[in-house]
């Protein structure tokens, strides 16, 4: 890999409910010939702050309005030969609230499950690997 490759920014958001001691998230599934499900990402713009990144593209790509941010990880992957720098955040939403996929052409379905069905249906190992971090969070209590 060449080192004049540029860094491209970008945002991802593991949206969870919490219902007691159960942790639903929402994963969405591309719509192409792979099908496979993902969670929410979307690039930064140039002026665009992290935080209000993630607040614009969970609001583009699935509609919801009222969510609150908990935390976030900050994780560098390699995807073809570009270093992508995704800061994910970890949202709290309430998963009775319709999502409304239809302003994205990415996405054909979305899917609230439970954490232990999460892990085989995300296909990019970098996803999974954001996914275990942010188990290891909600496991310790960090989030309230």
């Amino acid at each position: 890999m060449e080192e004049n490759k540029e860094t491209k920014k970008g945002v991802a958001a593991i949206v969870y409910d919490n219902r007691g001691s159960n942790y639903y998230f929402l994963i969405l599934r591309r719509a192409n010939s792979r099908k496979e499900f993902e969670f929410i990402k979307g690039k930064m713009g140039l002026d665009e702050e992290p935080i209000d990144a993630v607040s614009r593209v969970v609001r583009e790509k699935v509609g919801l309005k009222n969510f609150e941010v908990k935390g976030n990880l900050v994780l560098e992957w390699n995807l073809v030969d570009n270093l992508d720098k995704f800061t994910i955040f970890l949202i709290e939403a309430n998963m009775n609230v319709v999502v409304d996929i239809s302003n994205s052409p990415d996405y054909d379905n979305y899917l609230w499950t439970a954490k232990e069905n999460v892990a085989s249906k995300l296909i990019l190992k970098q996803e999974m690997a954001a996914f275990s971090q942010a188990l290891k969070i909600f496991d310790s209590g960090q989030l309230k």
